[in-house]
């Protein structure tokens, strides 16, 4: 695939992916956003989706779990209405040929790079 690739939320181009490779089942890209701020959002988004599985291996009490959410939520400066920011079928990518075509699971890291499931 060829590049630049444009990503779009929603149908709405919201960055550009800039390098690309794939090693199956996982692509990988250098991205830059065009508002820095919902960047650092889905980078908080992506390190929620790490503290989830810490949550399913502390064994804690369900009253406990929401507090420790609530925190971390706090932590990061995101809502819940953010977490869905990861939802599958929002997110796609444009490559040079126009053609849109959604991806899965993306992941977002403070380093610039995104992961994604074709």
């Amino acid at each position: 695939m060829k590049t630049p690739i444009d990503l779009k939320l929603d149908g709405k181009s919201v960055a550009t992916i800039s390098s690309f490779s794939y090693e199956t089942p996982w692509a990988t890209g250098r991205v830059e956003f065009k508002e820095q701020s919902l960047f650092r959002k889905l980078v908080s988004v992506s390190s929620l989706s790490s503290f989830d599985l810490e949550m399913d291996e502390l064994g804690v009490e369900e009253d406990k779990q929401e507090e420790l959410w609530e925190s971390k939520l706090k932590e990061l400066g995101i809502s819940w209405a953010d977490f869905e920011l990861k939802d599958d079928g929002r997110w796609s990518i444009s490559p040079c040929d126009g053609h849109a075509r959604p991806i899965y699971s993306p992941h977002f890291y403070e380093t610039g790079f995104i992961d994604w499931r074709p």
